[in-house]
């Protein structure tokens, strides 16, 4: 009796299969097919929308943000290239024709040399049959870059300024977007960009100031004597402690990054310590030594942009040196660059477009260093460099 209950079961479901076939059509089939087709129409419209509507808001935010700057520097640039005019000889005045041609091909803001909108296709290879839960390819994100005029050491010219240094063989000085904080005989002044004293202050003690730089993330100066890092508020002059060395241990130089700040100590088989820092507090919160030296190399020198570190690293057994790039998150080599000249004080900057500046103390050399790691070019400058940025 099961077994003929079991077979008229399975004669059921075979006749309801069977009738549900024959109502089957072409049409049905076509309209679930669009129906799914349909739905992911509407949700990719949807993303589109919202993607649209946040690049937007960022877009409106950034021109906000950066409009009045790029105003600043450009009044900046042509009231130095008016100055500059009124006494000129000859051949300065050429130069300057150049420098007017290149002020006015900067002057729009929208000019692709300024802001650029960079956009991809949307990827729209996908079928009915496909998950209807995957997530869509992020292809049409859009991304908003601001670039800085391209830097060429070929059309180095002359100072447009001048700044007198009292009492000193090299200084140190570091500048954000409005002022230049430079060390001067007894002195920290701060400087507007036609050297213009805004604000000074006793520099600290009777301690060598190894390096000056800018803190982004806290908008404070940070100051290197050899057993101390000191930051400085623009807005009063005021300094505090923030990093004292342990023991006998000197620092070299140091570089800030979006949320940290690196050291270098002074000595052969040199350290580099990352120290990570509260935006909200201004304290240290984590501190990791990143980077180890052999024993025949120090670091003369380190600068940090958009997640890689350029360091200038002397070896006393070959009497050289070289340029390295590497990937703060693991310090892997990106590119290394040897130098055939015996190594000295280096003055290391970044460039737009990736690239860096390399200046040799004792060798008046310039070198401009690509984005791959080639030297690009190099000049001879007739004074001795110590410092130099943009």
């Amino acid at each position: 009796m099961a077994d003929n209950f079991d077979f008229h079961a399975i004669v059921g479901e075979v006749n309801v299969l069977f009738d549900s076939i024959n109502h089957q059509t072409p049409e049905i089939l076509a309209k679930k097919l669009n129906e799914q087709c349909e739905k992911r129409r509407s949700d990719r419209h949807r993303e589109i929308d919202q993607a649209y509507d946040k690049k937007k808001t960022e877009i409106d935010r950034f021109v906000q943000e950066n409009f009045q700057n790029y105003q600043t520097k450009q009044a900046r640039a042509i009231q130095d290239l008016r100055e500059q005019a009124s006494n000129a000889t000859p051949e300065q005045v050429q130069r300057l024709k150049e420098t007017l041609h290149n002020i006015e091909q900067n002057s729009d803001f929208f000019n692709v040399e300024t802001v650029r909108l960079n956009t991809g296709e949307l990827d729209s290879r996908f079928s009915p049959w496909q998950d209807a839960n995957a997530p869509p390819p992020p292809s049409y994100n859009e991304v908003v870059a601001l670039q800085q005029r391209r830097f060429d050491l070929a059309q180095l010219m002359e100072a447009g300024r001048t700044l007198q240094l009292s009492g000193k063989y090299s200084t140190k000085f570091a500048a954000n977007e409005t002022h230049a904080l430079i060390e001067n005989g007894s002195k920290l002044r701060l400087y507007d960009y036609a050297f213009n004293i805004v604000k000074q202050t006793e520099t600290i003690g009777n301690h060598k100031i190894r390096d000056i730089r800018w803190c982004s993330l806290l908008s404070k100066f940070f100051i290197l004597i050899e057993d101390c890092v000191y930051s400085l508020d623009e807005a009063t002059m005021s300094v505090r402690t923030l990093k004292e060395a342990k023991n006998d241990d000197k620092y070299l130089c140091l570089a800030c990054t979006e949320d940290s700040f690196l050291l270098a100590y002074d000595e052969w088989s040199a350290e580099i310590e990352e120290f990570t820092l509260s935006s909200s507090t201004g304290k240290i919160t984590e501190e990791n030594v990143i980077l180890k030296c052999s024993k025949h190399e120090r670091i003369f020198n380190l600068e940090y942009h958009e997640g890689n570190v350029a360091l200038v690293i002397g070896n006393r057994k070959r009497k050289e040196f070289r340029l390295e790039l590497k990937i703060i998150h693991n310090m892997e080599t990106v590119w290394s660059l040897n130098f055939d000249v015996p190594y000295d004080p280096y003055g290391l900057c970044k460039l737009s477009e990736n690239e860096w500046l390399v200046a040799t103390q004792n060798h008046n050399d310039i070198y401009q260093i690509s984005s791959d790691g080639k030297v690009k070019d190099t000049r001879a400058y007739f004074d001795k460099l110590d410092v130099v940025t943009m």
